[in-house]
């Protein structure tokens, strides 16, 4: 069952609101393909993440978290 055109459309129309009441109900989603959003590396291990507004976003390493933290709009 795909996520429904419906859905993406509330989506695209407030982002911040659709991601923000997931973020208080505590959904956490993962990306489908694993890349740092710092660097753009593939991502070989899931044990590097942050949690933010929901989303768990995974590092290369360790010295990328503190850039994503820092400016997480800026990924």
């Amino acid at each position: 069952m795909g996520f429904g055109r419906d859905n993406e459309k509330k989506v695209e129309a407030d982002p911040a609101k659709y991601f923000g009441e997931m973020a208080k109900n505590k959904v956490v989603t993962e990306p489908a393909e694993l890349a740092c959003p710092v660097t753009g590396e593939t991502i070989e291990k899931k044990d590097l993440f942050v949690t933010w507004q929901g989303h768990r976003f995974y590092f290369c390493c360790p010295k990328c978290i503190p850039a994503f933290v820092k400016d997480p709009l800026k990924y």
